[in-house]
């Protein structure tokens, strides 16, 4: 109940445009790690991790707000994996941005309903009959804030065959907006 009231508060804070974007020189990985370890917590599918880390810079972001985003996704990943499956992370740069990559081969998007995979409380038809708990507001949150960061969220899917989110952002980082709510964790 917490997380979804939670998350109703920060889809509202998004909404209304009150949004605090705070860009701090941040480690990304250690922020991608984190929410990794707290995603395999309760984790009892015996998941392989691969990470595929580049040497990146300290990238200016919201800290808070990019742990976020890394909770939503990679914890998706993790949820919607089959037992014994594998997730990839990798980050790397090109000459003007990070690029991330969190890649699980578990269930999948159907086709039909990938348009709208970024809309508030969308769940897709094949998790719903799956006991994989999720308010459907994670992936709007997350869009949100790296739109916020002025960079690109997108995906590619195959239903049965796994999802694969991308992350760019600028390699100069993020603006800071003055407003007047930051987003809880746990989305």
């Amino acid at each position: 109940m917490i997380k979804l009231v939670n998350s109703l508060l920060n889809v509202s804070r998004i909404d209304m445009g009150t949004l605090s974007v705070n860009p701090k020189p941040t480690h990304l990985f250690k922020l991608a790690d984190a929410a990794l370890d707290e995603a395999l917590l309760t984790d009892i599918k015996h998941l392989k991790i691969i990470k595929r880390y580049k040497r990146l810079p300290k990238i200016k972001v919201d800290p808070q707000l990019m742990d976020i985003v890394f909770q939503n996704i990679i914890s998706n990943a993790v949820k919607y994996s089959r037992e014994h499956g594998q997730i990839v992370i990798s980050m790397g740069k090109n000459k003007d941005n990070v690029l991330i990559a969190i890649q699980d081969f578990g269930y999948g998007i159907p086709k039909e309903q990938q348009p709208k995979i970024f809309t508030k409380l969308f769940r897709a038809d094949n998790i719903k009959t799956r006991k994989v708990e999720g308010t459907g507001l994670g992936l709007y949150v997350a869009k949100s804030v790296i739109e916020a960061f002025g960079g690109k969220i997108w995906f590619t899917s195959e239903e049965n065959k796994g999802t694969t989110f991308f992350i760019s952002l600028p390699l100069k980082g993020a603006k800071k907006i003055s407003g007047s709510r930051s987003l809880e964790g746990n989305t």
